[in-house]
């Protein structure tokens, strides 16, 4: 800080600016909030006004009005948008399948598990119940792919009673067939932080790719998880942070990355 006058405050630099140099910061008593730098705009020029920071603010008391904590800047931030999910159950056979209570017990494990405070809040919009003895994996996907039931990540949870670990390996290769863009590396995550809940859960399969809409528009797709009901929200939880991303890659948006 150089001087105060007519509630300003005028600064210079105190040396060369990079990442290794720490003693430019020995003598500082603040710092700028500069701006991302566009192709029009690449420096701050003397003369320049600009947000400052101030880490020492003892010797300024009273000669700048205070600002309070509610009335800062946050720059650059975003409100966090939650995400629709849509939950498929898949019984071994129509009288294998879970009773109501235990289906939402679990469709509320599911929306605590993806939801974060950076990721924000899932939400569940629809769930359906199939069971294999009944509906083929062909007419399940059919479900999956209807573009109206517009979400973003479509969970197909595979009830595990006896006998049911051949007809939930089968769904998975089904599905890993009709499936774009698989993620093994995300489907081993899940399958980690599943067995860490439940260590049976290292049984099961796991099958994680995307599925364009009827309509063929990638902008409209799911991304598609298929696992046990065993440890779902310890395995969904371990990959909460990275799915939004790869749904944006998966339809081809482009990812800005926040420093």
């Amino acid at each position: 800080v150089d001087r105060f006058e007519d509630g300003k405050i005028y600064v210079s630099s105190t040396g060369v600016q990079r990442s290794s140099r720490l003693m430019s910061l020995h003598r500082a008593d603040g710092l700028l909030v500069l701006p991302q730098a566009t192709p029009s705009k690449q420096k701050a020029l003397a003369g320049e006004s600009y947000t400052l920071l101030l880490t020492f603010e003892t010797h300024v008391r009273g000669a700048i009005k205070a600002v309070k904590v509610k009335e800062s800047k946050h720059l650059g931030t975003k409100p966090k948008t939650g995400s629709r999910i849509r939950v498929i159950h898949l019984a071994a056979s129509t009288k294998s399948s879970q009773s109501p209570p235990s289906l939402r017990a679990l469709d509320a494990e599911i929306e605590k598990s993806l939801s974060g405070s950076k990721s924000g809040s899932a939400q569940i919009v629809a769930t359906q119940l199939f069971a294999r003895d009944a509906t083929s994996v062909d007419e399940m996907y059919q479900s999956i792919v209807d573009p109206g039931i517009p979400s973003e990540f479509v969970i197909v949870v595979c009830s595990t009673t006896p006998g049911s670990l051949p007809i939930q390996l089968d769904t998975c290769s089904h599905l890993r067939i009709k499936l774009t863009k698989i993620s093994d590396a995300i489907a081993q995550k899940i399958r980690q932080g599943a067995a860490a809940a439940e260590p049976t859960a290292a049984l099961y399969e796991v099958v994680v790719g995307f599925a364009a809409a009827s309509d063929e528009s990638t902008l409209n797709g799911s991304m598609v998880i298929c696992l046990s009901d065993r440890g779902t929200g310890g395995g969904l939880g371990n990959v909460r942070g990275l799915l939004k991303h790869s749904l944006n890659v998966a339809r081809g948006k482009a990812h800005n990355a926040h420093h």
